[in-house]
């Protein structure tokens, strides 16, 4: 897994999930496997809850 497939699978993503995500910010739960294997609700909020923002 490499940037290529954040960049794929945070497509339609919250702005500031995806600044986490580039910042090295994100909650150590997430992985780019965990963005490859869900479906991303399209809600931003449900999006923050789903990959432990909220």
């Amino acid at each position: 897994m490499g940037t290529q497939v954040i960049c794929d699978h945070t497509e339609g993503g919250s702005a500031d999930i995806i600044t986490a995500i580039v910042e090295g910010r994100q909650p150590t739960s997430l992985t780019a496997r965990t963005l490859h294997d869900i479906d991303l609700p399209l809600a931003w909020a449900d999006q923050r809850a789903l990959l432990g923002f909220a």
